[in-house]
C-alpha cells in the first residue's frame, strides 16, 4: 500500500506509451523515462486500452458512455474489457483500475492504473491465504509473492493479476462470511463480495474468465465440503450474501442497459463472438515449458518457429517431478483434503484439455469452448502454485526430510532439468536463449534450486528460489516513467476534423489519445456506418465482422470505385483502395493522413487538397466535397 502510494503520487508508471515514437513526431508524451524502454508487443496495452482511456478524459463531456471520437458512428466504451476504461456509468464502481481517472491528473491516473492489478492481486492472494493456512500466514504472501513474479503475469501488461484478484478476493470474502459470527461486520462484507462478483464480469475476457472460474469454484466447493458442517448461518450472513447477489446483479443490470446493442454486435462477430466451439488439444511439452525461456524470450525480438511473441512466449516454471516427489511423501497428510484433491483435479483437466482435446459438446456444455488451449495457462499456473504451497503448508518448516527423500528429490530434480532442458531446445535459439548463456544457466540453477527444495518440502528456501527466478526473468521487462500530463499532437488545430489513416493503425490511436476524431484505429464491435458504404450488400461480412484493427491501404491495381477488403489475421481488416478515385468522404473522414511515400499518388487525387502538416514523414490532407472535387 505504501509502495503503491508512493509510484502513484510520483506519477510512475510501465505503460510503454513510447512506442509510438517509431511513427516520428506525430504524438509528442512529455514523459520522463525513468529505466528500460518501451515494448511494442504489448500493443494491446498502449495502443488499444490506454490511448482509449486517455480519450474518455478528453471528451465533452468526459467519461461518456459512447466516445464519438473513435470512429464515425461512436464507440461504446462499456464493452472494453480487461482494466477497461473510465466511463461515467455505475459500472465504474466495478472497476478499481479506472478510478484514479476521476480524482486524479492523466500522470497520476495512468500510475494507479498500472499499479493497481498488482496491489489488488497481492491483497486477495495475501488475504486468501491466510484464510486457508491460518496457521502459516507467510505462505498468504509467498503464494501471491510466487503468482505475481511470474512471467505470464507480467508479460500481458499485469492483466491477469487483475483477472485473478477478483475470484480470490470474492472467495476469501465469502469464507469471511461463512466463518463469521451474527453482526453488523458480517452483513456488511456483502458490499466489497458484489463488487468483486461484477468486476469479475466486467473483464469482458471469456477465456481467463471462465478457466478462473471454474477454479475457484471448484476451491469453494472444496471449502466447503472441508468445513461447511461447521458453518452456522443467521441473518447477518444470509444479508450479505443478498447484499452481495443485489449489487452483482443491479451493477450487470446498469451496463446491460447501456451496453446491450453493442454486446449483441459483439456476440454475433466471427471472432471473438463465435468463438465458441474450440475443443483444445495441440499443445506440447515444449509449449508447456516454454516459460523456462522466458529470462531470453521475454526480451527477445525474433520468433519464427514459435507460438507467437514474447507475450505469447511467456508461461509459468513448472516443476513436474518435484511436486510429485512432494505428493508422494505427505500423501498422508492430503489423502483427505479435498483442496488437494480440487486442484489436482483441475490441473488435470487443464492438461487432459490442453494436450488430447475434448469432444464438441463437453465444450459447449462446461463453456470452455470459449478457451483457448494456450489461454488456459493462465489458470493452470495459478492451480500448480496453489497446489505447491498448500502441500507446503501441510509440514513444518523445520521438519527435515529423510534421506530416502533427499535422494529421491535430487533425482528427481535432476530428471526434471533434464526435461526441461529438452522441451526448451526445440525452440529456436533466437527465443529460447544459447545453450552456454549467462541467462540460460541463471534459469537452469533457481528452477533446480527451486525443485530440489519443493520436493524436500521446505517453504521458505523453495520461496526464495521460485520468486527469484521469477524476479530476475520480469525485472526489466516493463519500462519505468514518469507518466505524461497530456499528449499533444502538431495537428491538434484540426479538432473537429475526423481523420482516417493510411497504413498502420497504431498512429490512429495516438491521434485519438491526443483528443483528435478517427475513421479507423481499433473497434471491438465493427462500424455500421463504414461498412454499410463499402459493403452495401453484404459480400464480405464474414470477413469484417470481426473486432477488428481497421487498416486502409492503397491499392493502384483496383479500379477507381472498387473496394477491397480482406482479413489477414483473426483480428485485422484490411480495406484497400484506389489511390486517387476513393471518395474519403464515404467512411466518414474530413482529413486524410498518409505516410510521405505515398505523395506522388495522392497528388493525383481531385477530391484531397494537401494541407501543411509540421510532421516529419507524414503527409495531411482535406477531403473535398465531391462538388469542390469537380470545380477543381
Amino acid at each position: 500500500l505504501i509502495a503503491f502510494t508512493l509510484l502513484v503520487l510520483a506519477g510512475v508508471s510501465g505503460h510503454s506509451l513510447r512506442a509510438f515514437d517509431v511513427y516520428g513526431s506525430l504524438v509528442q508524451q512529455q514523459d520522463r523515462p525513468l529505466a528500460g524502454k518501451a515494448r511494442p508487443v504489448r500493443s494491446d496495452e498502449w495502443g488499444v486500452i490506454t490511448p482509449m482511456a486517455i480519450a474518455q478524459t478528453l471528451a465533452h463531456p468526459v467519461f461518456p458512455v459512447v466516445n464519438p471520437a473513435l470512429g464515425p458512428d461512436g464507440h461504446n466504451m462499456l464493452v472494453v474489457g480487461m482494466t477497461g476504461v473510465p466511463i461515467a456509468h455505475p459500472s465504474a464502481l466495478a472497476r478499481p483500475a479506472t478510478w484514479g481517472f476521476f480524482f486524479l491528473d492523466l500522470r497520476r491516473a495512468l500510475a494507479w492504473s498500472w499499479w493497481t492489478p498488482l496491489l489488488i492481486a497481492a491483497l486477495a492472494i495475501t488475504g486468501l491465504g491466510r484464510l486457508i493456512w491460518p496457521n502459516r500466514p507467510g505462505l498468504g504472501i509467498g503464494a501471491a509473492a510466487l503468482i505475481l513474479t511470474a512471467p505470464y503475469i507480467s508479460a500481458w501488461s499485469y492483466w491477469p493479476a487483475y483477472a485473478l484478484a477478483f475470484p480470490a478476493a470474492a472467495l476469501a470474502l465469502a469464507l469471511c462470511i461463512a466463518r463469521g459470527s451474527a453482526g453488523r461486520y458480517t452483513a456488511w462484507l456483502g458490499l466489497p463480495l458484489g463488487l468483486c462478483l461484477a468486476g469479475f464480469f466486467f473483464l469482458l475476457y471469456p477465456p481467463w474468465q471462465i478457466a478462473l472460474g471454474t477454479l475457484f469454484a471448484l476451491l469453494g466447493l472444496a471449502l466447503v465440503i472441508q468445513e461447511g458442517r461447521s458453518w452456522r448461518w443467521n441473518a447477518s450472513k444470509g444479508l450479505a450474501m443478498v447484499l452481495a447477489l443485489g449489487i452483482t446483479a443491479s451493477l450487470i443490470l446498469a451496463w446491460w442497459m447501456d451496453a446491450r446493442d453493442a454486446v449483441l454486435a459483439l456476440a454475433d462477430t466471427v471472432y471473438p463472438g463465435r468463438r465458441t466451439t474450440l475443443t483444445g488439444g495441440g499443445y506440447s511439452l515444449a509449449i508447456l515449458l516454454r516459460g523456462f525461456a522466458g529470462l531470453s524470450s521475454m526480451y527477445a525480438t525474433d520468433f519464427s518457429g514459435t507460438p507467437g511473441n514474447a507475450s505469447e512466449f511467456a508461461s509459468f516454471h513448472y516443476l513436474g517431478f518435484p511436486i510429485v516427489v512432494l505428493l508422494i511423501w505427505r500423501f498422508q497428510s492430503w489423502r483427505r483434503d479435498p483442496i488437494v484433491w480440487a486442484l489436482i483435479g483441475f490441473v488435470v483437466w487443464c492438461l487432459v484439455y490442453s494436450f488430447i482435446g475434448v469432444p464438441v459438446e463437453l465444450a459447449r456444455l462446461t463453456t470452455w469452448g470459449r478457451v483457448p488451449s494456450i489461454r488456459a495457462d493462465l489458470a493452470l499456473g495459478v492451480a500448480y502454485i496453489l497446489l505447491c504451497v498448500h502441500l507446503l503448508a501441510l509440514g513444518g518448516e523445520h521438519q527435515g526430510p529423510s534421506v530416502a527423500q533427499r535422494a529421491a528429490a535430487v533425482v528427481a530434480t535432476l530428471a526434471w532439468a533434464w526435461v526441461v532442458v529438452s522441451a526448451v531446445a526445440v525452440w529456436p535459439e533466437a527465443a529460447r536463449g544459447a545453450a552456454g548463456s549467462w541467462r540460460t544457466a541463471a534459469t537452469m540453477v533457481l528452477a533446480s534450486g527451486a525443485g530440489l527444495y519443493l520436493a524436500w518440502g521446505r517453504p521458505r528456501a523453495h520461496l526464495a528460489f521460485a520468486c527469484g527466478l521469477g524476479a530476475l526473468t520480469i525485472a526489466a521487462f516493463h519500462p519505468l516513467a514518469v507518466a505524461p500530463r497530456v499528449i499533444s499532437t502538431p495537428l491538434a488545430a484540426d479538432q473537429k476534423a475526423r481523420i482516417a489513416v493510411v497504413g498502420p493503425h497504431f498512429p490512429a490511436m495516438a491521434l485519438l489519445a491526443a483528443g483528435l476524431p478517427i475513421v479507423n484505429g481499433i473497434h471491438y464491435v465493427p462500424q455500421a456506418g463504414i461498412w454499410r458504404t463499402l459493403d452495401p450488400q453484404s459480400r464480405f461480412r464474414d470477413t469484417w465482422n470481426r473486432y477488428q484493427h481497421l487498416v486502409f491501404e492503397l491499392d493502384p491495381t483496383l479500379a477507381p470505385s472498387d473496394v477491397g477488403i480482406d482479413s489477414r489475421s483473426a483480428d485485422q481488416v484490411n480495406v484497400r483502395v484506389h489511390p486517387t478515385g476513393f471518395d474519403w468522404g464515404r467512411v466518414g473522414a474530413a482529413r486524410v493522413l498518409a505516410p510521405t511515400a505515398f505523395d506522388s499518388m495522392l497528388m493525383k487525387h481531385t477530391g484531397l487538397v494537401r494541407l501543411p502538416a509540421a510532421v516529419a514523414g507524414w503527409s495531411y490532407w482535406a477531403v473535398l466535397e465531391p462538388s469542390a472535387a469537380t470545380g477543381r
